[in-house]
């Protein structure tokens, strides 16, 4: 096997082929459908230029600041390199797991690197049959919260209960009365009223709203049992 050259790009130019044979073909997972070529592999160098961390990304991974990622990227970017570019994500995760099992991890004993796994489960496209499959299980699942769902009518108005705190009458520009409403109840049977303006005009800040005027009376909170 040849030598590796720490910074030297060369590191990758072992036939990917062969990696799979060293590593067993253990990436059957990976699927083929992300042929997109725009993959690269990188690594984070100390100030000796020795790596510390094996990565595998596209557009700006290398180089951003990830919350979950428990190695920090160098602050130096010159100590951030590309070791080998223009690769699927399939040829990515082959060419990282290469790599760390070529240089080692500090937290089993078998080499210098900080990587906590053997690479290779970064991954980021999926095949259109396992989008459709987790699709189907997730209808499976149900949506616990589906869009548009209401309470049923004793529910609404046990919250309503509970969650009051006035009464409110409103006093129309010709002098029509209505009780018995929540301001959001009153601003959805007249959508031209603004519901901060009714809320201004029950507190006293303003006299009145489009000629709406409204009171209000506290009453005495439900306690839920």
């Amino acid at each position: 096997m040849s030598a590796f050259v720490i910074g030297d790009t060369h590191w990758g130019a072992h036939d990917l082929e062969s990696t799979n044979s060293i590593l067993g073909r253990q990436l059957s997972t990976v699927d083929n459908a992300c042929q997109v070529n725009n993959f690269y592999t990188y690594a984070y160098l100390r100030e000796d230029r020795t790596p510390y961390y094996i990565g595998k990304g596209r557009h700006n991974r290398a180089w951003s600041c990830h919350a979950r990622c428990a190695v920090q990227r160098p602050k130096d970017p010159a100590n951030i390199i590309i070791l080998k570019k223009n690769m699927s994500e399939k040829e990515a995760l082959n060419h990282e797991r290469y790599l760390i099992a070529i240089l080692g991890r500090q937290d089993i004993g078998t080499g210098i690197l900080l990587n906590k796994t053997n690479g290779g489960e970064g991954k980021v496209c999926f095949s259109p049959d396992v989008i459709e499959k987790i699709r189907q299980a997730r209808l499976r699942q149900g949506n616990p919260w589906p869009v548009g769902s209401k309470h049923k009518q004793i529910t609404r108005e046990h919250y309503r209960r509970v969650r009051k705190k006035y009464d409110y009458c409103f006093w129309g520009p010709n002098g029509e009365k209505i009780e018995g409403l929540s301001i959001s109840e009153f601003c959805f049977q007249h959508p031209e009223l603004e519901r901060s303006n009714l809320l201004a005009v029950a507190r006293g800040d303003r006299n009145h709203c489009g000629g709406w005027k409204v009171t209000r009376t506290p009453v005495t909170p439900v306690s839920i049992t």
